[in-house]
């Protein structure tokens, strides 16, 4: 069987599957938010890490 539940309420206390057993599934659909930021900041981090670091080391080079 298959359960929505909206975790804000406080009808979850009073359903029937609010006792997780043995073997049991629990999916929870990430938010906008998080779906947003699993696809953005994994492919832009590196970048953002590589081109900070030539600055630093350039910089450091200039001034020396």
């Amino acid at each position: 069987q298959q359960y929505v539940l909206d975790l804000t309420t406080t009808e979850v206390f009073n359903s029937p599957c609010y006792y997780l057993q043995q073997n049991d599934v629990v999916y929870v659909e990430p938010n906008a938010t998080s779906r947003y930021r699993s696809t953005l900041i994994p492919s832009i981090a590196p970048v953002v890490i590589s081109v900070t670091s030539l600055l630093i080391s350039t910089i450091t080079l200039i001034l020396r």
